[in-house]
């Protein structure tokens, strides 16, 4: 396939942001796939929290060989934290391009260290949004790979996943970027719709993800439903949609990540733990998202879903 670089031509500008932690063995699949890409970014910030397994090394050669590829150290949390300290590195990473290609950017990418993408992954997706103007947030399907076997993951349309995600780059300006602090996919998702934008988790693309390990696969099931039910409650869930989500999760998720996800939402909620303060967000997961999901839900129950 042929590689097609950002020029006059080819105007659309690409940033593409990866936080990395300890990610060895799937830094090099991951750069194989980014470099054999049909659309190449104008610029690729690696961000290394504080790696000891040898990811810095091999940071500082794919950055010494590519002259696209930008590469920061940070000192690094010494426990592996998939919340606020993720979208600490993710903010790092987009000042970064800020403030060298300022509003020059047309999209922006959130990529993870243990992603790889097939060959027209990012082509695909620009082809989506530049069709699209009401389009902000974009991913491809996702591919877990465990013990050489794939999956597909499953999710809502409007889901699109995390870790290999491109943004519209006027949104992602007009919000700051990033916002800081947990689950900063969801909030970065509902901000878009706040602002009359749509997502979209595009896994009937012929191009898609694949994943060393499941979303929050640091963490043990019990630890990764915990840590999900906190975020639901951070950003203003209903209690009524998490008991919802736990009784028909698209995903599947096993029992113990189920338990840890009531647990987590639950324990906040008795506790009062404060909230997210943005009023909008807040409100948009407590009334509209609510409203969203209870369709969904009663849809698919009554048959009269898709």
């Amino acid at each position: 396939m042929t590689v097609t670089p950002m020029t006059e031509t080819n105007p659309v500008g690409v940033g593409i942001i990866t936080p990395v932690k300890d990610e060895v063995e799937n830094l090099p699949a991951l750069i194989g796939s980014l470099v054999a890409q049909s659309v190449q970014p104008q610029a690729w910030i690696i961000v290394d929290d504080g790696s000891t397994d040898g990811s810095s090394e091999i940071i500082r050669a794919v950055s010494s060989r590519l002259d696209w590829v930008h590469s920061i150290s940070l000192d690094g949390n010494p426990e592996y934290d998939i919340g606020t300290n993720y979208a600490k590195v993710i903010a790092t990473g987009y000042r970064y391009l800020y403030r060298r290609w300022r509003d020059d950017l047309d999209y922006y990418m959130i990529l993870d260290g243990d992603m790889r993408l097939t060959p027209g992954y990012l082509e695909s997706l620009l082809e989506v949004l530049e069709a699209d103007e009401d389009l902000f947030v974009i991913s491809g399907g996702l591919r877990i790979d465990l013990d050489g076997e794939q999956y597909q993951e499953k999710r809502f349309d409007d889901q699109p996943i995390g870790g290999a995600t491109v943004i519209d780059g006027a949104f992602y300006r007009a919000i700051s970027g990033p916002p800081l602090g947990p689950c900063v996919d969801s909030i970065t998702k509902a901000k878009a719709r706040l602002m009359g934008g749509k997502c979209v988790y595009a896994a009937d693309l012929d191009e898609w993800a694949t994943q060393s390990r499941p979303t929050g696969g640091k963490e043990n099931r019990f630890e990764r439903g915990v840590s999900n039910g906190s975020d639901n409650y951070y950003v203003g869930y209903h209690p009524v949609v998490i008991l919802l989500k736990a009784l028909h999760n698209p995903t599947g998720s096993p029992l113990q990540q189920s338990v840890g996800y009531l647990y987590g939402y639950f324990s906040n909620f008795l506790r009062r733990t404060p909230r997210i303060e943005d009023p909008d967000v807040r409100a948009y997961f407590w009334r509209d998202r609510t409203h969203e999901i209870f369709d969904r839900i009663t849809s698919k129950v009554t048959g009269d879903g898709s």
